[in-house]
C-alpha cells in the first residue's frame, strides 16, 4: 500500500506551516515555490487541511514543467 501524502504526519515544519497560514490570511492566492522532493505538496496539504478546518474553501493546483 502506498501511503498518501495526507497519511504522513508533517515533521519539522511547524515554523513554515505557521509562515504559508499568516500568508494567506486575508488573501485569496497562496504559491509554495521551491525544488523538487522537498516537501511542498505535504506542506501545501497541511496548510489547506488547516484552512478548511477554519471553515475556508480551498482549491488546489498542481503544476508541471512543460514539454516541447
Amino acid at each position: 500500500m502506498v501511503a498518501s501524502a495526507r497519511t504522513w504526519p508533517l515533521i519539522a515544519r511547524g515554523a513554515e506551516l505557521e509562515r504559508v497560514i499568516a500568508a494567506v490570511d486575508g488573501q485569496t492566492v497562496a504559491a509554495v515555490v521551491s525544488a523538487s522532493g522537498l516537501g511542498k505538496s505535504r506542506l501545501a496539504d497541511r496548510v489547506a487541511e488547516v484552512l478548511e478546518a477554519r471553515g475556508w474553501q480551498v482549491g488546489r493546483v498542481y503544476g508541471m514543467p512543460a514539454t516541447m
